[in-house]
Protein backbone atom coordinates (compact mmCIF):
# COMPACT_ATOMS: atom_id res chain seq x y z
CA UNK A 1 0.00 0.00 0.00
CA UNK A 2 2.74 2.50 0.75
CA UNK A 3 4.47 1.92 -2.47
CA UNK A 4 0.91 2.49 -4.09
CA UNK A 5 0.66 5.67 -2.32
CA UNK A 6 4.13 6.95 -2.85
CA UNK A 7 3.94 6.52 -6.95
CA UNK A 8 0.50 8.49 -6.79
CA UNK A 9 1.94 11.20 -5.09
CA UNK A 10 5.33 11.50 -7.05
CA UNK A 11 4.35 13.62 -9.64
CA UNK A 12 1.77 15.70 -7.60
CA UNK A 13 4.85 16.65 -5.35
CA UNK A 14 7.16 17.71 -8.46
CA UNK A 15 4.59 19.53 -9.67
CA UNK A 16 3.86 21.20 -6.58
CA UNK A 17 6.44 23.92 -6.55
CA UNK A 18 6.67 24.35 -10.57
CA UNK A 19 9.36 20.88 -11.38
CA UNK A 20 11.88 22.48 -9.41
CA UNK A 21 15.30 20.64 -8.19
CA UNK A 22 13.66 21.44 -4.78
CA UNK A 23 10.58 19.74 -5.67
CA UNK A 24 12.01 16.83 -6.88
CA UNK A 25 14.69 16.20 -3.93
CA UNK A 26 11.51 16.51 -1.98
CA UNK A 27 10.12 13.90 -4.13
CA UNK A 28 12.65 11.46 -3.46
CA UNK A 29 12.59 11.78 0.24
CA UNK A 30 8.71 11.48 0.43
CA UNK A 31 9.27 8.58 -2.06
CA UNK A 32 11.75 7.05 0.61
CA UNK A 33 10.05 7.64 3.53
CA UNK A 34 6.62 6.06 2.66
CA UNK A 35 7.76 2.81 2.17
CA UNK A 36 10.29 2.98 4.90
CA UNK A 37 7.31 3.63 7.61
CA UNK A 38 4.92 0.98 5.53
CA UNK A 39 8.00 -1.65 6.30
CA UNK A 40 8.49 -0.89 9.73
CA UNK A 41 4.44 -0.52 10.06
CA UNK A 42 4.86 -4.40 8.97
CA UNK A 43 7.87 -5.21 10.93
CA UNK A 44 5.97 -4.60 14.26
CA UNK A 45 3.07 -5.90 13.73
CA UNK A 46 4.81 -9.25 12.93
CA UNK A 47 7.01 -8.73 15.91
CA UNK A 48 4.11 -7.53 18.11
CA UNK A 49 2.04 -10.70 16.74
CA UNK A 50 4.70 -13.28 17.68
CA UNK A 51 5.47 -11.66 21.16
CA UNK A 52 1.64 -12.42 21.99
CA UNK A 53 1.98 -16.04 20.34
CA UNK A 54 4.73 -16.80 22.56
CA UNK A 55 3.44 -15.11 25.91
CA UNK A 56 -0.60 -17.03 25.15
CA UNK A 57 0.65 -20.25 23.24
CA UNK A 58 -1.18 -19.53 20.85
Amino acid sequence: MAILLSGALAPAIADADGDTPESYRLMGVVVAVLPALGMFGALKERLLSEFIGSVFRI
